[in-house]
């Protein structure tokens, strides 16, 4: 019998050191295998030789890893992935505050729930408020109707692994883990006074890689 590592497990490594969030609606075979607490602690061995450690969203939907070293590299990955996420860190929440508003829903998005565009676009249609905030969102073109911007809404929450499609024709789509780990991120920053500056203490390295 081979001891070479699995192509799933090579792959999940590959992934998690890209910069992915592992979950089972984004990638099914790695997170089936990360949920075994043997390979977790593999992987985990693994990628502390190499100065990062596994983590897990807040509700255990993601996998993705940190860094454990603050050495001049991972300060430079700290810096710039701050900035990113202060970036679009806005952006994102007024997406979740249109997306939970056209939804009805009363917690916050979770991964594995499912959005529909058919919802999203017959909402903001009724409703003056959701169409100005729709209008607002940075994927919204000037004069674009309300179907346009929903659909430049959803192709870029793909792009950027927020959404898997649930079926073939486009109908639906679930949320992945990535939507978990940006909700952390606020919740921690709003439970802080004061922003948390790259490469000050585990907790701000733990959200922010």
């Amino acid at each position: 019998m081979s001891n070479l590592p699995s192509p799933v497990y090579t792959d999940t490594l590959k992934r998690l050191l890209q910069g992915e969030v592992l979950c089972p609606w984004s990638t099914p075979e790695q997170a089936r295998l990360l949920q075994d607490s043997e390979v977790r602690s593999r992987v985990d061995e693994w990628v502390r030789a190499l100065g990062y450690e596994l983590a897990e969203t807040s509700g255990g939907a993601g996998y993705y890893l940190v860094h454990t070293r603050v050495d001049e590299p991972a300060r430079a990955d700290t810096t710039r992935l701050f900035r990113e996420i202060m970036v679009s860190l806005r952006e994102h929440l007024n997406v979740i505050n249109l997306l939970m508003e056209a939804t009805d829903a009363d917690a916050a998005l979770a991964p594995g729930q499912v959005i529909r565009p058919n919802q999203v676009v017959a909402a903001a249609e009724v409703s003056p408020s959701l169409r100005d905030q729709l209008g607002k969102l940075k994927t919204s073109k000037p004069q674009s109707g309300t179907r346009q911007q929903v659909d430049a809404l959803i192709k870029t929450m793909k792009d950027e692994g927020l959404l898997v499609p649930a079926r073939q024709d486009g109908e639906e789509y679930s949320f992945t883990g990535r939507v978990e780990l940006i909700q952390d991120i606020i919740v921690f920053i709003q439970e802080n006074e004061e922003l948390p500056l790259p490469g000050h203490g585990a907790d701000s390295q733990k959200y922010l890689l």
